[in-house]
C-alpha cells in the first residue's frame, strides 16, 4: 500500500467571534458552566459567508502551502452536513472557484467523522495508481444555520469554519492501520436534524437535536475501543502513541516531528 503525506494545510475562520458571555444573555447559561464542560470560550460564526466559500478559502490556503498548481489536483473531496444547495455539490462549487479543472468531485456527508472518512477515501484513490496523484480534502461547516439559539443544551457547542489538506502519495511508510466504524441505530434519537424538502418547501425541524449524555457516552466508549483496536492492528501498544488526535470538525496541522499518530 502506497503511503500518503499531507503536503499542504489551510483553514478559514469567519472573523465574527462570540464568547460565552454573549450566550449568557440569550439563554440560561454562563461561562462558568460552559468552559469546564466543553473547553469552549469563543466560537466563530458566519456573517455573510457561505459553506462553499469558506471551504474555497481554506482550499486556496492549502494549495498555496503545498506549492502546487490547482490543475494538478485529481480529486476534490468536500465534507459537510451544511451544504448551501441540494445541487450543485459543494465540491463542484469549490472546484470551479479554485480552478481545479482536472479534478473529479465528491461530497461526503459523515458529520463529525467525515474528515477521517475523506482521508481514508483519498488514501485508497491514491493507492490505485489510476490517474489520481493529488487529492484535496476540504471540511467546511456552517453549523450556525442548524442551531437553535433558544436551546441552551446545543447552541453553545457549535460554530463555523473550514479546513483543508492537500494529500499526495509517497514511498515512505504511511498510515500504519485504520478501522472505520458506523452505527446507524443511534442516529435519529441521538444526534439529528430533521430538515427536509417536501413539495418545494422546508419541512421538519430545521435545528440540530441532540441527546448530549448519549453522545458523550458513545464518543468516549467508541473512541477508546477504536484506539485500542487500531493500535493492535498496527502492532504497537497504546503507551507507544505520542499524539492522539480525536478529529471532530477539526483542522490538522502537519509537522515534521517523528511520532506515532492515531486519529
Amino acid at each position: 500500500m502506497t503511503g500518503i503525506r499531507f503536503c499542504g494545510t489551510g483553514s478559514y475562520l469567519p472573523p465574527l467571534t462570540v464568547d460565552n458571555g454573549e450566550y449568557a444573555k440569550i439563554v440560561d447559561t454562563s461561562d462558568e458552566w460552559i468552559r469546564p464542560r466543553t473547553g469552549i470560550v469563543t466560537r466563530h460564526i458566519a456573517n455573510g459567508e457561505t459553506t462553499w466559500r469558506m471551504g474555497a478559502r481554506a482550499a486556496r490556503a492549502a494549495i498555496d502551502d503545498a506549492g502546487i498548481d490547482p490543475a494538478e489536483i485529481g480529486l476534490v473531496l468536500v465534507t459537510t452536513v451544511t451544504a448551501d444547495f441540494a445541487t450543485p455539490s459543494m465540491s463542484c462549487c469549490i472546484q470551479q472557484e479554485i480552478g481545479a479543472k482536472n479534478a473529479m468531485c465528491i461530497d461526503v456527508n459523515c458529520a463529525c467523522a467525515a474528515f477521517v472518512y475523506a482521508v481514508d477515501m483519498a488514501r485508497r484513490y491514491l493507492a490505485t495508481g489510476d490517474g489520481v496523484d493529488t487529492v484535496l480534502v476540504v471540511s467546511t461547516e456552517m453549523l450556525s444555520r442548524l442551531t437553535n439559539y433558544a436551546d441552551r443544551s446545543t447552541c453553545v457547542l457549535f460554530g463555523d469554519g473550514a479546513g483543508a489538506v492537500v494529500i499526495e502519495a509517497c514511498e515512505r511508510e504511511g498510515i500504519l492501520a485504520h478501522r472505520m466504524h458506523a452505527d446507524g441505530s443511534f442516529g435519529v434519537d441521538t444526534l439529528a436534524c430533521d430538515a427536509r424538502i417536501e413539495n418545494g418547501k422546508i419541512a421538519g425541524d430545521p435545528f440540530i437535536q441532540m441527546n448530549g449524555r448519549q453522545v458523550f457516552k458513545l464518543a468516549v466508549s467508541s473512541l477508546s475501543e477504536s484506539f485500542v483496536e487500531v493500535c493492535g492492528m498496527a502492532g504497537i501498544a497504546p503507551s507507544e502513541v505520542d499524539v492522539w488526535v480525536p478529529v471532530s470538525y477539526t483542522h490538522l496541522r502537519s509537522h515534521e516531528t517523528r511520532s506515532n499518530l492515531v486519529c
